[in-house]
């Protein structure tokens, strides 16, 4: 006895998978997507903070100074990662607060989908910006 699948069935694991894969594949494309914007947002991150570091340990008196020096750090630690950082807004600053003097880092950069399946994370703000204290002894 060979039994064969009623004539009724014959052919719906094909339909089905052709309905399956776009939602397959768009849900693979959104994780991507997402996981490319948390790689930028962590390169972001880990260059202001680097940045921040080499010019906080800058004698704020020397040239260059701790925001000029913060400020390369960060443009050659992205370079170095060859993350193409064209318009990358970088604010360097230093001020004094309750005596202390701080050095204020922050990037801001719109957010390049790498492949476009979510439309609404085009040109998402994507920024980092810590605070750390300016460490030079004489």
């Amino acid at each position: 006895m060979n039994k064969s699948p009623p004539a009724s069935r014959s052919g719906s694991t094909i339909v089905e998978f052709a309905l399956l894969l776009p939602l397959a594949v768009a849900i693979m494309g959104a994780t991507f997507e997402m996981a490319w914007m948390f790689y930028q947002r962590a390169l972001m991150s880990g260059a202001v903070q680097e940045g921040c570091q080499a010019g906080a340990a800058v004698n704020p008196a020397a040239s260059p100074g701790p925001e000029e020096t913060a400020r390369t750090r960060i443009d050659s630690f992205l370079d170095d990662l060859r993350f193409r950082c064209g318009d990358c807004d970088v604010q360097v600053d230093s001020s004094s607060s309750s005596g202390m003097q701080v050095l204020d880092c922050s990037i801001q950069v719109s957010y390049s989908p790498i492949l476009g399946l979510l439309p609404s994370l085009e040109g998402l703000p994507l920024s980092a910006s810590p605070q750390v204290l300016l460490e030079f002894q004489p």
